[in-house]
């Protein structure tokens, strides 16, 4: 589970561009770095679901998950592996995944009664069309979700430069923040 300042106070990054001679060494006499440039990348996939309340629920509706220590449940993802710094990847062979039952509360506003954050390793494929693989209670409303939901509101989306389809073969990348908006009502989302 991943509550509280999980996902703001954790997360992998890496450099691995200096190679040979060119090393970055710190100088204790100037106190600072010398030549060289150290290129970070994250190494793992970041998730934020944004919720907001949607047609059924009343204003005197508390609109709360109603499990204790879960809220959105996402299971068969990529949870643990080793990471490889030189190759710059996790090792395929150590991935296993898991379920998250908690994400992070990142908080709220006027838009969205929950803004709820994740990391989990990367290659996680979203294809899969099983009804049961995403899952929250509101107010006593269990509603499920399939993963292929998520790679379906991620078609025909790209990276910053525009031309990095934002999944790679229907699994998440590496360094890359999903969002996902969702309207929560009574007897369905969106």
């Amino acid at each position: 589970n991943q509550a509280d300042d999980y996902v703001a106070s954790q997360d992998l990054c890496f450099s691995n561009n200096v190679v040979g001679d060119s090393r970055v060494v710190f100088d204790d006499t100037a106190r600072k770095f010398g030549k060289g440039q150290l290129i970070f990348y994250h190494a793992l996939t970041k998730i934020t679901f944004r919720i907001k309340k949607g047609e059924g629920f009343q204003t005197h509706d508390p609109f709360q998950f109603s499990n204790d220590k879960e809220n959105i449940v996402l299971k068969d993802v990529n949870v643990a592996g080793t990471f490889d710094v030189a190759e710059g990847e996790f090792d395929p062979t150590t991935i296993t995944t898991g379920t998250i039952k908690e994400f992070g509360l990142a908080g709220s506003n006027d838009t969205y009664s929950y803004i709820l954050d994740a990391l989990l390793l990367p290659g996680t494929d979203l294809s899969d069309d099983s009804t049961d693989k995403i899952e929250f209670t509101i107010d006593n409303n269990l509603y499920h979700l399939s993963k292929k939901h998520l790679k379906d509101a991620l078609k025909d989306k790209f990276l910053a430069d525009g031309t990095t389809p934002a999944l790679d073969e229907g699994k998440t990348r590496a360094g890359v923040h999903y969002i996902f908006d969702m309207t929560v009502g009574k007897k369905k989302s969106d």
